[in-house]
């Protein structure tokens, strides 16, 4: 195993925003910077056609740029919004496959 995608679907999201909320998703040290975790990031979502929600806490610097990087390779129109949940800003993006 090199990782892991979670996603919720159905009444875990809000249908008015979302058909998915990628929840997490994590790579190995060893195997981040190779290009591995957009491949797998672009497979998987190609797989599940639908509106999506993705978010980063703002601090965690190397996830926003990640994500970015996915959303530039697969030419994702994306809308970015920042929010405080509990204490901590988070970058949230919607986009739809």
């Amino acid at each position: 195993m090199i990782g892991f995608i979670l996603i919720q679907s159905g009444p875990y999201t809000n249908p008015d925003h979302a058909d998915y909320v990628l929840n997490s998703f994590f790579i190995l040290r060893r195997y981040r910077g190779k290009g591995i975790g957009t491949a797998a990031a672009s497979s998987f979502l190609a797989l599940y056609p639908g509106r999506y929600c993705c978010a980063q806490l703002k601090r965690n610097e190397p996830a926003v740029r990640f994500w970015k990087r996915v959303y530039a390779h697969n030419r994702f129109d994306v809308f970015e919004l920042e929010r405080e949940d509990e204490g901590n800003v988070l970058l949230e993006q919607y986009f739809k496959i």
